[in-house]
């Protein structure tokens, strides 16, 4: 969502990600409006398995990264949860 509104003043978004589900963490790459497939790293770099996110913008303030990041976060708790076969 951030990017596509704001894909002008993102120069470079990357991270780690500890996605439900996957014991190890993924990557993330973006660029402006571009991004990157996720890679399914092989191990954690170290013990800390917390998310993290880097923005380099140019123009764009804090606070829109982080009402961008809230909506996302909640898009997904409403998300139904996929039934277990």
């Amino acid at each position: 969502m951030l990017l596509h509104r704001h894909g002008n003043a993102v120069l470079r978004v990357k991270g780690i990600l500890n996605v439900e589900g996957s014991p190890t963490p993924v990557a993330v790459h973006g660029v402006q409006y571009l991004v990157h497939p996720p890679i399914h790293m092989a191990a954690w770099p170290d013990d800390d398995h917390r998310s993290r996110l880097v923005f380099i913008v140019e123009g764009l303030e804090r606070g829109v990264i982080e009402r961008s990041l809230t909506a996302f976060l909640a898009l997904g708790a409403r998300a139904p949860a996929s039934a277990a076969a």
